[in-house]
């Protein structure tokens, strides 16, 4: 069996004060794709800046492994080094390319690795 390329174990994250995520799992295989979204409120970006090791997303539990390594930061530090996530707010249509065309085209603009 292979490593995963990315595996959160039971992660809780703080913001402050306050709880944003309760024991989040996920595993990514390598060479996949994976699409995270979902409610405004629900985690989304909590998720992406704690995997991303973003001062302001204190990791309270759990774990987040990155080719089988833990790369959790408990502690206010710098981001990880090998990781780079794009985030947009705000979905643009392209009324020229079909909405899966533009997905896959926006799939080389950030990732693990």
């Amino acid at each position: 069996m292979n490593t995963p390329l990315l595996e959160i174990e039971n992660l809780k994250v703080e913001i402050g004060n306050k709880r944003i995520l309760h024991g989040v799992n996920l595993t990514i295989e390598e060479g996949t794709v994976h699409v995270i979204f979902g409610p405004n409120g629900s985690g989304k970006t909590t998720l992406v800046g704690a995997i991303m090791g973003l001062p302001q997303y204190r990791v309270t539990d759990g774990d987040i492994k990155f080719k089988g390594e833990s790369i959790v930061v408990f502690s206010h530090g710098r981001a990880h080094p090998h990781i780079y996530c794009r985030r947009d707010q705000q979905i643009r249509k392209r009324p020229d390319i079909p909405a899966g065309a533009a997905l896959a085209e926006r799939g080389g603009e950030g990732g693990l690795g």
